[in-house]
């Protein structure tokens, strides 16, 4: 067990979790200090997360550890030596609407209308340097 309360992982090199060194895209891609030297590879998966308070049992009075505040989830989208890039994975459906014009003489034009729901990448919530990342 580490002092984040989590076993930590190796795959290849240093062990995980990685740290959050910059945050990119308006928050949709950080990087991290993990890189292909210690098994990082394109299209892996990773959660993206900070650490917050110490949580005690309120009935043991014992420390259960300290609780992972969410940032999402993300795959790696560009790996280097030391280093890789991790892009957001949340999706938002976006509803699109789009209207056709049927013409069947002069006077008579009805329109039909279609909606379509795309998927829309979202941004990591409020990712910090310093966060960490975990291979999921």
């Amino acid at each position: 067990m580490t002092s984040l309360g989590e076993t930590k992982q190796i795959l290849a090199g240093r062990p995980f979790p990685a740290v959050v060194v910059q945050i990119l895209s308006h928050q949709l891609r950080v990087v991290i200090n993990r890189g292909s030297v210690d098994g990082v590879r394109i299209g892996q998966r990773f959660l993206i997360y900070g650490i917050g308070d110490e949580i005690i049992d309120p009935e043991t009075k014992s420390s259960l550890g300290k609780l992972e505040i969410l940032r999402g989830p993300g795959e790696v989208i560009h790996v280097q030596d030391k280093m890789a890039t991790i892009e957001s994975t949340r999706k938002r459906a976006v509803e699109k609407r789009t209207r056709t014009e049927m013409t069947l003489n002069r006077l008579y034009a009805p329109s039909q209308e279609t909606v379509t729901s795309e998927p829309e990448n979202l941004e990591f919530e409020y990712p910090q340097e310093g966060d960490f990342a975990k291979p999921i």
